[in-house]
């Protein structure tokens, strides 16, 4: 049997908000309750609009009302009408009839003497006539005013029982659907691409020699003259046989004036590093006019030029920093789409993937020494986003062909508890999502059936009777008046005109504990 759903109606509700309703509603058969005097179903217009709403949604619409314009109209349009909800509920069949045209109305006059026959009784003229309405209308009146001044009257309030319910099924979040999709449980997804750049470094994993510390040592310059020579600081001396290094003195020396007159200053290798380390009489060149004047050699060996080990990059480090920085530049995408969405849509982290690079700039170079390598870079990334309603439609559907067979879900009782991620199907652009959630369901109480059954019963009968044949949350309470007849026990029973029984239907519905969590 197909879910059905039962909808009340209030009294101020018109056609588009009954409209809005059935576009809610949670199962493919509906039962409209129509209360007596709704603003709403005055004119042939709305049954056809409500005709077109139910076939636009494949909905078995019926509806419940008494009140005979509306059941005219109704008809006309094809709609199944019933007086009580609990015969609605058993029809085998909602589907819409075909279309009644409105008979005619007679137009025949009808002779002033046949509507006066028809009015009269006996053959006395208009006074007697009138005499006698007037009477009947008082004697009604009094009878009327008399039975509702001594014939009992009950109360009986039920609560009806209770059941939660609970569904889960597999929502497809999909790039090929506009609209939410109930036959395949696919929900539309939305494509959002942003671009976004930033920069980062990591420390260099290499290492290479670099050199350190300068060597130092002494030199003798000899006097080639007759004359006294003056060395000057900073002048430049070097070997002259394989790798030159060269050297500069630290001090000045004034040579004597003689052939052979010698003096001794130091020195220091104008580079760091092992090359200053020269073996003894090795350094035996002069740069500049001081070669004319005077020789230069070292008696001992220059010592205390060497290197250390530094930082140098590698492809490693490039590999490494360049992952590093596509996932930073991921999580600021993410950032920046869920700064820009509303408020009930989405994002599925899972999705989201850089499409291309724009730049991508390192400031070293391969094997060069650094103990930090930098990059800067900017891309074009995007994610799936998806609304939470479409899912929560989804979900609350199933919901509704949840609900057990003489019950009905209780409006606002529907929440989504969780969804989570099943899996990513990039090639089909298709994210899988398993969504849950929780309701209320209420028995459905045919108060046509109460009556019929509780009239004119003992109290104390008609409550078991009620216990045993209605799915109740608690007893029955029946409540009899006027106070007079607790002193008379055997006139304690439920009258048996339906006016002066009062039946009150009160669904307690307890308080749930709803927690939404998204995807993303």
């Amino acid at each position: 049997m197909s879910a059905q759903q039962i909808l009340h109606l209030e009294k101020d509700d018109d056609i588009d908000v009954i409209r809005e309703k059935l576009e809610r509603a949670q199962a493919n058969r509906v039962l409209l309750v129509i209360p007596y005097g709704s603003r709403a179903f005055k004119s042939p217009l709305d049954f056809r609009l409500l005709r077109r709403q139910a076939q636009r949604l494949a909905l078995e619409v019926a509806l419940v009302s008494n009140h005979p314009l509306t059941r005219e109209l109704a008809a006309q349009e094809g709609f199944r009408l019933y007086g009580s909800i609990w015969r609605g509920k058993r029809a085998p069949r909602w589907s819409l009839r075909r279309q009644r045209r409105p008979r005619p109305p007679n137009r025949r006059k009808v002779p002033l003497w046949r509507r006066m026959r028809r009015f009269r009784r006996g053959d006395g003229g208009c006074g007697e006539q009138f005499v006698s309405l007037l009477l009947i209308l008082g004697t009604a009146a009094a009878v009327y005013g008399l039975i509702f001044g001594i014939v009992p009257t009950a109360t009986v309030t039920l609560v009806p029982s209770i059941q939660p319910i609970q569904t889960e099924m597999q929502v497809v979040v999909s790039r090929d659907v506009t609209d939410v999709d109930f036959q395949t449980g696919r929900i539309p997804a939305k494509f959002i691409q942003v671009q976004v750049e930033d920069k980062g470094q990591v420390p260099t994993t290499g290492k290479r020699d670099a050199p350190d510390s300068l060597a130092i040592g002494n030199v003798v310059f000899i006097n080639q003259l007759s004359q006294p020579v003056t060395v000057i600081t900073d002048t430049i001396v070097s070997t002259s046989l394989g790798t030159v290094a060269r050297f500069r003195t630290t001090e000045a020396v004034e040579l004597p004036a003689a052939i052979g007159a010698t003096g001794t200053v130091p020195i220091e290798a104008l580079e760091p590093g092992s090359g200053g380390n020269v073996d003894a009489n090795l350094i035996n060149k002069i740069e500049g006019f001081a070669a004319l004047q005077v020789r230069v050699v070292n008696p001992e060996p220059t010592s205390g030029g060497g290197f250390r080990q530094i930082g140098a990059v590698t492809n490693a480090d490039k590999t490494r920093l360049r992952s590093l920085l596509l996932q930073q530049l991921q999580q600021r995408a993410l950032a920046e789409i869920q700064k820009d969405l509303e408020e009930e849509e989405r994002v599925l982290p899972e999705t989201i993937q850089v499409d291309a690079i724009l730049a991508e700039n390192y400031d070293q170079f391969m094997g060069e020494p650094a103990e930090f390598l930098g990059l800067e870079m900017r891309a074009l990334v995007s994610a799936m986003v998806y609304d939470e309603r479409h899912v929560r439609a989804q979900v609350f559907r199933a919901l509704g062909s949840a609900v057990p067979s003489g019950f009905h879900l209780v409006n606002g009782s529907q929440a989504l508890e969780a969804t989570g991620l099943v899996g990513v199907q990039p090639e089909e652009q298709t994210v899988l999502l398993t969504a849950s959630a929780t309701g209320m369901s209420v028995a459905v109480i045919d108060q046509t059936d109460v009556y019929q059954t509780i009239q004119g019963r003992k109290a104390d009968l008609a409550q078991l009777t009620l216990s045993q044949t209605l799915p109740l949350a608690a007893p029955p309470d029946i409540q009899l008046g006027p106070d007079w007849m607790e002193q008379m026990g055997w006139l304690e029973r439920i009258p048996q005109l339906s006016p002066r029984i009062t039946i009150n239907v009160r669904e307690v519905v307890p308080e749930q504990r709803t927690e939404e969590i998204g995807g993303g």
